[in-house]
């Protein structure tokens, strides 16, 4: 079930590049400190960091794989945006705005919009 949102305060990306990776790619990765539990920091074979999260992952020594796709984009929203949620994973929600944009909002900035 899809959950109408809205943000009660802003968000803004560290960054605005984000990576898009498939099931079975490979990762290096590192527990580096976070505010989110569930998170673990990882680099492809190209180079590209992100935080990935880390049930979607089977790690194996030093290195992981992805257990499904995975897009880091994070979404810019300003108070009062409203947003349409298809799921949560460790203290974030995958997010679509009404244009059709998505990414990742930190569940904090969130609150369910009640009719």
């Amino acid at each position: 079930m899809r959950t109408r949102l809205r943000a009660c305060r802003p968000h803004r990306p560290d960054s605005d590049a984000w990576v898009d990776l498939k099931r079975g790619a490979r990762l290096r990765f590192e527990r580096k400190p976070t505010d989110y539990k569930g998170w673990i920091w990882c680099t492809s074979d190209r180079g590209v960091s992100a935080w990935v999260p880390e049930s979607w992952v089977k790690i194996n020594g030093e290195t992981c794989f992805m257990l499904r796709d995975y897009v880091s984009r994070e979404l810019t929203l300003d108070t009062g945006d409203e947003v349409t949620a298809g799921f949560t994973e460790s203290g974030w929600a995958w997010v679509s705005k009404d244009d059709g944009t998505e990414g990742w909002a930190p569940l904090e900035c969130l609150e369910e919009i009640q009719d």
